[in-house]
């Protein structure tokens, strides 16, 4: 999601916020994204998210995505590594109030306000437009991510990665 997101800013111009929830040690991948080129990123590192439920995580993710602000696009993994569910990123978007599609292959065109993009099925894949703001989610068929340059590397070594917890985003603790 992230080289995608890359590629697109390249194309398009804009700012990519990278967005982790775990504890401290998920600023290790926070800041490679940073070498790799996002312009921020943040830790939602909340004690009580850590065995939060796919409903309960995405409402966190939409209050730091609230947070950030304003946001044409929204870019996931179609599902997590460890359960695979595949269920954060509707929530997500249910709670920002936009259209979810994944998983997606390919983001073919941005068209003013629309994006067209080819999401995986059974039979190969559906062209799908898709109105902006949105929500995708990316499968990993879309792109192989691209090595930090050392530049990067040394950029991220000193980025300050904030960790934002339920009362930064004015969340009550989940039950």
């Amino acid at each position: 999601a992230l080289e995608e997101a890359l590629r697109l800013r390249a194309k398009n111009g804009g700012r990519i916020t990278a967005v982790g929830l775990g504890d401290d040690s998920g600023r290790e991948s926070l800041k490679r994204a940073v070498a790799m080129g996002a312009d921020a990123a943040i830790l939602l590192n909340d004690p009580d998210w850590l065995h939060a439920d796919s409903a309960g995580i995405g409402r966190v993710l939409a209050a730091a995505i609230r947070k950030i602000g304003n946001f044409d696009l929204v870019l996931c993994g179609r599902q997590a590594s460890d359960t695979d569910g595949g269920q954060v990123l509707y929530w997500v978007a249910e709670a920002l109030g936009v259209p979810a599609v994944s998983p997606i292959s390919r983001i073919e065109a941005i068209d003013g306000g629309t994006l067209t993009v080819h999401r995986l099925s059974e039979d190969g894949y559906q062209r799908l437009r898709v109105e902006l703001p949105a929500l995708l989610g990316i499968s990993s068929e879309i792109n192989e991510p691209r090595l930090p340059p050392v530049r990067g590397t040394m950029a991220a070594g000193r980025a300050m990665i904030p960790g934002w917890k339920a009362s930064d985003l004015g969340l009550e603790a989940l039950a």
